[in-house]
Order: structure tokens, then C-alpha cells, then sequence
């Protein structure tokens, strides 16, 4: 699965601008806080969320004031 997320990584810098791309990296913090709940059992805390919420505002910020060309 790893390999496969790798390749569409890749394809996808012929698509959008790297600065943009970059942002969504970012991502990977967000939707592993919110797995590891279910996949691991673990317990968030009031911190976690916030700090999650910081960086899911600060890509969007990134992404919607980034070059689109």
C-alpha cells in the first residue's frame, strides 16, 4: 500500500504546483491523529486536538492562498 501512495505521490507533482503539494503533507499528521483512536486505541488529548485542529487550519490557510497555476 505504502508503494502505491509513493508512485501517486509522485505522478501527482505533474498536476499541481510543488508548493501546494507540499501543504498537503501535512495531511498525514491530521489523519493519523484521527485513526489512531480506532487502529490503536488511543486516547487523544484536549492538546492533541488542538494541536491537530492548528496544523488542519494552518494547510488549509496554505492551500487556499498558495499559487494555483
Amino acid at each position: 500500500f505504502q508503494f502505491l501512495a509513493a508512485l501517486l505521490d509522485i505522478a501527482s507533482f505533474g498536476y499541481a504546483p510543488a508548493a501546494l503539494l507540499s501543504c498537503m503533507g501535512a495531511m498525514t499528521l491530521v489523519f493519523n491523529l484521527w485513526l489512531a483512536p480506532a487502529l490503536c486505541g488511543e486516547v487523544l488529548s484536549a492538546r492533541d486536538t488542538r494541536v491537530n485542529a492548528l496544523v488542519f487550519v494552518g494547510t488549509l490557510v496554505s492551500l487556499w492562498f498558495g499559487p494555483h497555476e
